[in-house]
């Protein structure tokens, strides 16, 4: 299925946008029917996270894109997008809340389904991989001034991009660019956040002394104990794992480590980046390499993790490119 009748303008039959439309709506009841009053919460907090950030959102979404290709008249460039296109940026800030939610919904309920056990196996073959633990090669690289520049890029640079990505794509990009990476968006999620994660069921070197009752990672916890005062990996595992204990559902819900899904978003967003710029997809790759770094700095995630998602964004990404392959003309 190609999309050669949407660039055209003329939406006929069915096309790769309905499709997608049918995928989410799909997802979304389906988490709907696991958990209705989780879904319907969850939603409820996500909408509302995207309305509060959604001034933040919007400048960034808008700006940017102003300075790079609207650089001779931005504030034009900002009125002639927001005019032509708020609604389907409105359209997609609200699947992407929908689908954050039926994510969440499902995440949340893997351990009832599959019980973590692949903990050991992947720290194993981490030890295996590098001869000691990672994460010890990483403290012993960054220090505590440059930790708080890590936390900052791994909990709110990452954040801001993971949200301002689609919303920017929404008010600027082509439909076809639009596409693939909502495509690969969703399919990455599902993939790689569900059904990948559900068999390799896993809580990361944060939770793994909780979990398996061990003290194997209890160096790790106490220096990011030491840093809690730069960073909320500490503090935010105690949250995950108070939920985690009572199976209630709330924002940010769901202990799953295996594949790294901040790897895996930037690492889609530095795959968007290199297919328009070659220098932008640069700086979207350094970001990754630092979000990769920082998931094993904070002990969320096993190297091996953040080696899946690339191996697995890689090969969506591919493979949503080949599918919405205009149609050569006659």
């Amino acid at each position: 299925m190609t999309i050669e009748t949407v660039e055209r303008g003329r939406l006929t039959g069915v096309t790769a946008v309905h499709q997608l439309v049918l995928f989410v709506a799909v997802w979304c009841l389906v988490s709907f029917t696991v958990s209705p009053r989780a879904y319907l919460d969850l939603t409820a907090w996500h909408l509302a996270m995207m309305t509060l950030a959604s001034p933040v959102i919007v400048v960034i979404a808008l700006g940017v894109p102003s300075l790079i290709a609207g650089w001779d008249s931005p504030v034009r460039y900002v009125h002639d997008k927001v005019n032509s296109r708020w609604a389907n940026a409105l359209f997609v800030a609200v699947g992407f809340a929908l689908c954050l939610a039926a994510f969440s919904t499902l995440k949340t309920t893997f351990p009832e389904v599959v019980p973590f056990w692949a903990d050991k196996w992947l720290a194993n073959a981490d030890k295996s991989l590098y001869g000691h633990s990672p994460w010890r090669f990483a403290h012993a690289a960054v220090g505590r001034f440059w930790a708080g520049w890590l936390f900052n890029a791994y909990e709110y640079l990452w954040t801001l991009e993971w949200l301002c990505v689609p919303i920017a794509l929404a008010f600027c990009a082509s439909v076809r660019t639009q596409l693939r990476y909502y495509w690969a968006l969703a399919l990455t999620f599902v993939i790689g956040g569900l059904i990948v994660a559900a068999i390799f069921s896993s809580g990361g070197p944060i939770f793994y002394d909780r979990i398996l009752g061990s003290t194997r990672f209890a160096e790790l916890d106490a220096k990011l104990i030491g840093l809690a005062n730069i960073g909320g990996a500490a503090s935010f595992s105690d949250y995950l794992y108070s939920l985690y204990l009572s199976g209630h559902a709330d924002l940010g819900s769901g202990i799953s480590a295996m594949p790294s899904m901040h790897v895996a978003v930037a690492c889609l967003n530095a795959c968007l980046l290199a297919s328009i710029n070659r220098w932008a997809g640069l700086a979207g790759w350094l970001f990754a390499a630092v979000i990769m770094f920082g998931s094993v700095y904070t002990g969320w995630h096993y190297s091996l993790d953040g080696y899946a998602s690339i191996l697995i964004v890689s090969a969506i990404w591919y493979a949503t490119g080949r599918w919405l392959q205009p149609t050569p003309p006659a």
